[in-house]
Order: C-alpha cells, then structure tokens, then sequence
C-alpha cells in the first residue's frame, strides 16, 4: 500500500475527512478498492437438534427373539436389546430359569451387568423365584451366593432385603449372627450394627451384658472394648474395686492393653500404694513394678518410697541387691535419688567402696559420681 493511500485512511479514520471524500481521493490516486462502512454482525440461525437416525434391526434378530417369545417388540426396544447385545439365545436362558415375565429394561440390566445363567439356575434350583432383576443384579455384581440367600430365609429372617444380605455377604458374616442378636433382644440393631461386631468379632452377648448392667456405651465404644479384649468380667472387677469413678471406655482400653487389672491394684495397696491414679498405676505396670519388687527395696533399706522413685528404680534396673551392697557401704546422704543416679552412672559397689576407702568416711554418692567422672576424663584424655 502507497504512502498517499495510506495517509488518507488514517484521515478517514480520525474523522479529518468522509467516506465520500476518501473515495475520491482513493479514485483520484488510481485505487480500486474503497472503504466500506462497518456492518452489523451476521448472527448465525440456531441449529436445529437432528436426532439420529435410527439404528437398523437386522431382520433375522427380529425373528429369532420373536421365536424367543419376545414377539411384541416395538422397534426401539428391539433397537435396545440389539444395542446392548442382548441375544436371543440369551433370552432363552433366562426364560429357561424361570424368569419369563422380564421386560426390556430388566434384561438389558442383566446382560449390561453380566448376570450369567447359571446364577439363574442357581436360585431356581434353591427355589429363590421371587426376586427381582433388581435383586439378582446385586446379588450378581457383589458375588454373593444364592446359599446364602436360602439360609437368610430359613433362619425366618425374611424381613431382610437383599441389600441386607449383600452386606452380609460382602462382609463374610454368617446369617446366624443376625438371629443370635436377635434372640438376645438386641432388635434395635440394624444389619450394618451386626456387621460391625461381626468383622470385629465382638459377641452380642457382651453387648447384652453391658445393657444389663446399665452402662451405656455407643456401638463403636463396645467394638473398641471387644477389639481391645475388655471382657465384661474385667469390667465388673473393676467397678468393684472402684478403680474408676466414672468408667470410662479409653481408660479401660488402656488399663486392659497394659495389663492393669484389678488383681494388680490390689497387688500395689498390699504394698503400700493405696492412692495411685490410673496414670501411676499404668506406669507402674508398663515399667514391671510389682509387689515383691517393692517389698525388696524397703527391706534393703529404702523405706521411704513413691510411686515415681520405684519406677524410676525399676526404669534404670537398679536391683534390691545393688540397693543393699551401696547402703551396707553407709555413705553419707544416701537416698532414692543417688542410688538411681549412681547405676546410671554405672558405679559399681567394688568402685564406691574404693572411693570410700580413698577420701574417708564423709564420702557422698555425688563425691562417687564425681570420681567415676574424673576417671573417664583421665582415660579418654588426648
């Protein structure tokens, strides 16, 4: 494009000159081509929705399922079967199993699912000639055997739907559990309640016995016991020891996983420990304190105890033997504290007596300690 033409455009669009005066600079200049004023927008026409064209029913499908006995087809449900390769032979089978009423819907659901004739058989053989498509599709997709459903039924638990039996079925969990519940007047337990015991092995018995007890614990709370193996028995030796105010489901889980029953508390307040807290009693029973250990130390000489101090002891793997040969040395302020601090600084009682013998009869644990330290320095010194 020439300067000159160039120039007269940008006037045309700063509005310096017309649409008629460009034109006839433009002609003047020898140009073919003029300025067209701006038009409107071409909107186009809304596309009309064009269904497809209908699917061809191959003339001999038709006729095979007409001598299936599907004779009264329209041509879209004969368009649907075809779709979903449903086969005359396949009509056949299902009608063979006693299923001869099924419409359209219903057996495409079976093939889209691959519901096999022989699970049909199956449940006509066990006479289950009552369910629905409905019912075989789940009972097919999630691989639950119509035995089970027979056994459902003779155990008189006709009220579960096959929903129910599905969960059952999927969860491995016998039919007889659901009556047990029941003949335990559990009725207000739903199937997905049983199957909670059931995968965790939780016997309704014991959730009877809690009821009759009047403790009132949620579902979840009674499986966490039964996981965790609180029995009722342990419950009940509890609550007469009065090991706990109010019983509570995490404390009792804790006491049983560690071991704290009621026969060990009575153990630790025959050995003068009547007013431990659960927590000192769990730490007791976590770290191996018991009765005759504790006997041990004060018959050694360690009289005045606490629950912290025995653990402490116990925690380090102080001895009452180790106990008696450091207090038969008689050092000056000897007590719980520098016993404990002396096995962890691994003194022995040959050593004590050296120091003892070296820097006289005033010798403390910490003059010791401070000894047994100066001598590693010595030995490891550059």
């Amino acid at each position: 494009m020439s300067e000159e033409r160039t120039k007269i455009l940008e006037m045309l669009a700063s509005g310096k000159i017309t649409s008629a005066e460009a034109a006839t600079l433009l002609d003047a200049l020898g140009g073919s081509q003029r300025p067209e004023p701006p038009q409107a927008p071409v909107v186009p026409p809304p596309v009309k929705f064009m269904p497809p064209p209908p699917t061809a029913v191959d003339p001999r499908y038709e006729l095979s399922m007409a001598k299936a006995g599907l004779d009264d087809l329209a041509p879209y449900e004969l368009e649907t079967l075809q779709m979903h390769h449903v086969t005359p032979d396949y009509v056949y089978q299902v009608q063979q199993a006693g299923l001869t009423d099924l419409d359209v819907d219903e057996l495409v659901a079976l093939k889209i699912h691959n519901i096999q004739p022989n699970l049909l058989h199956e449940l006509q053989q066990l006479e289950l000639t009552d369910l629905s498509a409905d019912d075989i599709v789940q009972l097919g997709i999630h691989h639950i055997h119509p035995e089970l459903v027979r056994e459902v039924r003779l155990l008189d638990l006709q009220d579960l739907a096959i929903d129910d039996v599905v969960q059952l079925g999927i969860h491995h969990i016998r039919p007889e559990l659901v009556q047990e519940v029941r003949n335990l007047g559990l009725d207000d337990l739903s199937i997905d309640d049983v199957v909670q015991l059931g995968i965790h092995n939780v016997r309704p018995d014991f959730l009877q016995g809690l009821r009759k007890l009047d403790l009132s614990f949620s579902l979840d709370e009674v499986v966490e016991m039964g996981i965790h193996g609180v029995s009722l028995d342990f419950i009940l030796a509890v609550q007469e020891a009065n090991l706990l105010d109010n019983l509570n489901v995490d404390q009792l889980v804790e006491m049983r996983i560690h071991g704290v029953t009621p026969t060990f508390w009575k153990e630790m307040k025959l050995a003068g420990f009547a007013d431990l807290t659960m927590d000192e009693l769990m730490e007791m029973r976590i770290h191996g304190v018991n009765g005759r250990y504790i006997e041990q130390l004060r018959e050694a000489g360690l009289t005045d105890l606490t629950p912290h101090d025995v653990v402490s002891l116990r925690i380090h793997n102080v001895t009452t033997r180790y106990v008696k040969e450091m207090i038969a040395l008689d050092l000056l302020d000897l007590d719980v504290e520098t016993v404990r601090d002396m096995a962890i600084h691994n003194i022995t009682p040959e050593f004590a007596e050296q120091v003892k013998a070296k820097l006289g009869p005033d010798t403390t644990p910490a003059d010791i300690i401070h000894e047994k330290i100066e001598k590693y320095h010595r030995r490891f010194a550059v």
